[in-house]
């Protein structure tokens, strides 16, 4: 999945995936190259590299090379998927978007149940 049949997967649906391996020990590139190619469409099938300009599939590759995980360079990975499952933060912000609450209050509700799960990671 990650090496010979990585292509194949991204073929798929190349117009919503952009490959976040890049490439291999042989061709750093590999990937990237080889997404650019992948053809693309329903009624008429071209390469990506037809429907988006060199400039645009830079500008998305640049994107997904700078991409960094929320968390993991501060140490905090375990709280974040901690947070994924109860999602308080989504919460806070939708029970004060559903009952007319002001940002302040959301945001005073996100923290203390992020303090509350960290917390417990923490025993």
């Amino acid at each position: 999945m990650m090496s010979d049949g990585y292509l194949r997967w991204l073929a798929l649906s190349p117009q919503g995936k952009y490959p976040v391996r890049f490439g291999d020990r042989s061709d750093p590139e590999r990937y990237v190259n080889g997404w650019a190619g992948l053809q693309s469409g329903v009624e008429r099938k071209a390469p990506l590299r037809r429907f988006y300009s060199a400039r645009s599939i830079e500008s998305i590759g640049t994107g997904a090379r700078s991409f960094q995980r929320w968390g993991f360079e501060q140490g905090a990975a375990a709280l974040l998927g901690a947070l994924s499952g109860s999602e308080p933060i989504a919460e806070a912000i939708a029970r004060a978007i559903a009952e007319g609450g002001s940002a302040a209050q959301a945001a005073g509700e996100a923290q203390a149940a992020v303090k509350e799960v960290a917390a417990e990671l923490e025993k």
